[in-house]
């Protein structure tokens, strides 16, 4: 077996856009797979001790280093669907940038390259090829390659290899559940654990860290839509009002009566018509989970009736073992 260093000689004196790709990683949980070079390696990124760790519902980050250049795979849920074409989607957004075309469309899999016609030098991260995947279920990933500026003087062979990764591309097991459900989602250790009736379109994920957890909640959409719905549900000793970050006063709010967990909630609501963005959130103090849990409950979106269907689904939630 050859040792890594004799891996990535090997690579060097074949050409960089010749590595075997041997290599076979999960991206998003198993949403597909692809071939990666032998030594390529799952590193999910560093976060800071205040922030949640990466979901890999959400994001997969591969990293192959090849003596002092780095060529990173970045994955990233979209949480849209593509009932069209993906490749007229694809060319609708490339203007003078990229150049795009159908890379695969065979078992139920299609995507499409895009392909960069300029490069920013400037950045620690220069993109060099994008893909965009729908799978059977219709919904939608982006994996992007990056190399670093050390490796821009080998760009062609890396934006080879990138291709010829993105095209060994084969189907995951786990598709994106957007139907009307129930589901039970466990608070810290599964003493206790949330029962949610979610409606059809939404799709539920939890962050944790230490000491706290983050239910969100995001409504899937057609590639394209520009509208947001987004659902917080946070579990923690050490929470913070979101209306602060986007420029309202406490004296803004419009206070609405409500429930949550059969608990009578007086929520705080702020509307900004301009910029279409309408928040209803609280703190609901919780001891029953240890003495100074508290919960956000956070709803953001750009339609004031989107609050509503939110509030909804709020108002449903159970607590219990």
């Amino acid at each position: 077996m050859l040792s890594v260093s004799a891996m990535i000689g090997h690579a060097q004196q074949a050409g960089i856009g010749s590595a075997a790709l041997t290599n076979k990683q999960s991206i998003l949980n198993d949403r597909a797979f692809f071939l990666f070079p032998a030594s390529a390696e799952n590193k999910a990124r560093g976060t800071g001790i205040m922030s949640a760790d990466p979901n890999i519902n959400n994001e997969t980050r591969i990293v192959w280093d090849i003596k002092d250049m780095r060529m990173v795979f970045f994955a990233q849920e979209l949480y849209a669907t593509c009932s069209g074409s993906l490749l007229g989607h694809s060319i609708k957004d490339d203007r003078d940038d990229f150049k795009s075309r159908v890379l695969t469309d065979s078992d139920s899999l299609v995507s499409v390259l895009s392909m960069p016609l300029t490069f920013d030098t400037t950045q620690n991260a220069i993109l060099v090829n994008t893909l965009l995947v729908r799978t059977a279920d219709k919904s939608v990933f982006r994996i992007s390659a990056y190399i670093t500026p050390a490796a821009f003087k080998e760009k062609d062979e890396f934006m080879k290899l990138s291709e010829r990764v993105f095209s060994s591309l084969s189907k995951g097991n786990r598709k994106l559940n957007s139907k009307a459900r129930t589901e039970s989602w466990p608070v810290y250790e599964g003493a206790q654990q949330f029962r949610i009736a979610v409606p059809e379109g939404y799709v539920i994920t939890k962050d944790a860290k230490y000491d706290f957890e983050v239910l969100k909640f995001r409504k899937v959409s057609e590639i394209g839509d520009t509208s947001f719905t987004s659902l917080i549900i946070y579990t923690g000793h050490h929470p913070s009002y979101f209306y602060t970050e986007q420029g309202f006063s406490a004296s803004q709010a419009e206070k609405i009566k409500g429930s949550f967990l059969d608990k009578k909630v007086e929520w705080l609501d702020f509307k900004d018509d301009r910029r279409r963005l309408y928040i209803r959130e609280q703190l609901v103090p919780y001891d029953k989970l240890g003495k100074g849990t508290i919960f956000h409950v956070a709803m953001l979106a750009d339609k004031p009736e989107t609050i509503v269907e939110l509030s909804g689904i709020v108002g449903q939630m159970k607590l219990g073992k």
